[in-house]
């Protein structure tokens, strides 16, 4: 998901995962939206989808993001 995406679905109240390759990005740019918006439901998922093990292990942080979510 880009960061402008991102932002639009955070200062509508949603609640938003964002992924990076690196933590430091991650931190920065999930930092950046809740700065700006005030929405602290913003979440960060370090991975690499390039890789085909790192996009599997990823799906599976998601699926459970999501299943916790919408519990």
């Amino acid at each position: 998901m880009g960061n402008l995406t991102a932002l639009s679905l955070a200062e509508k109240g949603h609640t938003v995962y964002v992924h990076r390759r690196s933590e430091a990005k991650v931190d920065a740019v999930v930092s950046e939206i809740k700065t700006i918006t005030n929405n602290q439901s913003i979440h960060g998922l370090v991975t690499d989808f390039s890789i085909e093990f790192n996009f599997k292990a990823s799906t599976l942080k998601i699926r459970f993001f999501i299943s916790k979510a919408t519990m």
